[in-house]
């Protein structure tokens, strides 16, 4: 079953600037103007421009905050930072996070290392002890080949149509 609302989201990045030549003196923050379209409020992506000046000293990817359209960025060193007018500074993206509309996420366990009965050890082969050895014997390798189709808990399917239960009588 296909999900009918598909979530589908145009990622733009927008190049930061520096508006005039400045200094951002330790523990202080530089504050840049983001254009209306960019994200004027709420989270963005910020990725640094590997190919400046100031990319290994202190600037990291992170998410910040864009208030009243402005995003504000702090000196973590302990030395001042100098820009030139018009430095390229680095890159955001607006932040999404889909939400989901079909049934609930399950989360992925990490598989016991016990060990375990297969999922196939409740099916019977010949109740009526008509088979051969050799027959019961290509039976089981079958079962134990296939034993994830007898799991309870079925990979693949979230349950957003609903609990799904098999019976097969032979």
């Amino acid at each position: 079953m296909f999900n009918s609302n598909p979530s589908i989201r145009r990622t733009q990045a927008h190049l930061l600037r520096i508006p005039s030549t400045t200094t951002v003196w330790p523990d202080e923050f530089l504050e840049l103007k983001i254009l209306d379209d960019a994200a004027p409020e709420g989270q963005v992506a910020l990725e640094p421009l590997t190919d400046t000046d100031c990319y290994g000293s202190w600037l990291r990817s992170d998410i910040n905050n864009s208030i009243g359209g402005t995003l504000r960025v702090c000196n973590t060193t302990d030395d001042p930072i100098r820009f030139t007018k018009h430095q390229h500074f680095g890159q955001i993206s607006p932040v999404y996070i889909p939400t989901p509309t079909c049934g609930s996420i399950g989360i992925m366990s990490i598989p016991s290392t016990e060990a375990k009965a297969p999922f196939s050890s409740s099916v019977q082969i010949d109740p009526d002890s008509k088979l051969s050895s050799d027959v019961k014997h290509n039976f089981r390798q079958l079962l134990e080949k296939y034993d994830e189709v007898f799991d309870p808990q079925f990979r693949g399917y979230n349950g957003a149509a609903g609990k799904y239960e098999a019976r097969v009588n032979i």
